[in-house]
């Protein structure tokens, strides 16, 4: 069985039979490891907490303008 360890429709990253492997558009790349595969996981986690920042700054501005209308 496949562990996925990120699936994020650009690249999908997973171990199988203890090898790290990646998708990337649907292309699999074999025995896709050492420093690149982790680089590029490590700068496709780094987009996507760079997202959720976004989205958490864009929910915290919304409730202050919530609580200032209750106000």
């Amino acid at each position: 069985m496949n562990e996925i360890i990120l699936d994020e429709g650009k690249y999908k990253f997973y171990i199988k039979d203890h090898v790290l492997c990646c998708d990337r558009y649907g292309e699999a790349w074999r025995d896709f490891v050492g420093d690149n595969a982790v680089y590029i996981l490590f700068n496709e986690c780094l987009e996507l907490k760079q997202r959720l920042s976004k989205v958490e700054d864009s929910l915290l501005k919304m409730e202050t303008l919530w609580k200032n209308a209750i106000i």
